[in-house]
């Protein structure tokens, strides 16, 4: 009974292809450095994101019929990522997290490499050129054949403040200020209806406050980041939206 109720109600909704990309809610940025050329880490980490959605092409199976609509919204989501540190100077990093780059500069305090204990203090910046993957449906029946494909390609800007204090070898605390700025340009085809343009602005503006724990050999070769706060996602002239942030990341350093 529950299978044949699913199937009925999966003919009904019939299936839809967005014009979508997401924007980072969590960094995993703490404020120190790794303080040596080439010393850095790789991670898995699980976060929360907002998802930005344009548009959406809708195709209903049981009704042959299909139509599109402008959505421009943000929405919660989520993601896999593998966030890379890796130290170019005693006090410059090079990082990368999905696809932006960037520098990190500490202007307060020691590196992770001498693990001193008091005040952190470090400031970030990165670009990223993203093309979330694209999706095609194609639906056919007995007379009719009906394409939908997305394509969407997404610049980005990020700037991060980040500060902290380290209590001992092990253990960090600290708090990061950011602000994004997302500029996208995206298509929505089918051979239903006229293809669709979207062109605008988006931005996320957030406070994380974050924890790192590190097993306290010599080296730091495990460490473990938690970082959790509020974010504000905003589509320019349309909608926007505020959220608790939350993401984790295990890392292996060398």
């Amino acid at each position: 009974m529950k299978i044949s109720l699913l199937c009925v109600l999966l003919l009904l909704v019939g299936c839809s292809t967005q014009l979508k990309y997401e924007m980072n809610n969590v960094k995993f940025l703490s404020p120190e450095t790794k303080g040596k050329f080439l010393k850095g880490d790789v991670g898995l980490a699980v976060q929360q994101t907002h998802k930005v959605i344009l548009t959406e092409a809708f195709d209903s199976v049981i009704f042959n019929l299909s139509s599109s609509r402008d959505v421009n919204t943000v929405e919660n989501g989520s993601e896999v990522s593998l966030p890379i540190n890796l130290g170019l100077l005693e006090r410059l990093d090079a990082f990368t997290l999905d696809s932006k780059y960037g520098l990190k500069f500490q202007f307060l305090g020691e590196s992770e490499l001498k693990r001193t204990n008091g005040y952190k203090g470090s400031v970030a910046l990165a670009l990223g050129h993203d093309t979330p993957d694209s999706e095609s449906i194609i639906y056919r029946d007995n007379s009719t054949t009906r394409t939908y494909a997305t394509a969407v390609e997404v610049d980005s800007l990020e700037f991060s403040l980040i500060v902290g204090h380290r209590f001992n070898a092990s253990n960090m605390l600290y708090a990061n200020l950011f602000h994004d700025q997302y500029s996208y340009e995206g298509t929505l085809t089918s051979n239903q209806f006229a293809t669709i343009n979207s062109k605008g602005k988006s931005t996320n503006d957030g406070l994380l406050l974050g924890y790192q724990v590190s097993n306290s050999g010599k080296e730091n070769l495990i460490i473990w980041k938690t970082e959790a706060g509020v974010v504000r996602g905003k589509l320019k002239n349309y909608s926007d939206k505020t959220s608790g942030a939350f993401g984790t990341v295990l890392s292996l350093g060398w």
